[in-house]
């Protein structure tokens, strides 16, 4: 908790990450100042806070919805708690790779991420221990 008269606002804090994400812009163009055209600023704004109205997302949540229904009609009948029934000793990962890698390539990944849990922490490899 902050001391009483140094909380900062949300505006406050977006210029603050503003200000660190140009910085590092700068540092990395051997400190020219790199200018927004016009044009993108506002797009930009727009993207990033909407534009402050209670109809943000009603486009988009019911397009994710039907996405949602699309790829698994069944995912509003099952428990809210995803890990039930599975081994608590094997952690849950999740990793994030940019796009070019081979199914094959991402089964090797998954095989040598679940070996190094159960080597390393003992975890089962199989479902439900």
């Amino acid at each position: 908790m902050s001391a009483p008269g140094t909380e900062r606002t949300e505006s406050q804090v977006r210029i603050d990450r503003a200000a660190t994400a140009q910085l590092s812009a700068m540092a990395a163009e051997g400190g020219r100042v790199l200018a927004v055209s016009e044009e993108l600023a506002p797009l930009t704004h727009r993207r990033c806070v909407g534009v402050r109205s209670e109809r943000d997302g009603n486009i988009e949540w019911p397009a994710l919805l039907r996405a949602l229904d699309a790829a698994d009609p069944n995912y509003r009948n099952r428990s809210p708690n995803v890990n039930a029934g599975r081994d608590p000793t094997m952690p849950t990962i999740r990793v994030e790779l940019f796009e070019g890698r081979t199914p094959e390539q991402k089964r090797a990944l998954v095989a040598a991420i679940t070996e190094a849990c159960v080597r390393t922490i003992g975890a089962s490899p199989n479902p439900g221990g």
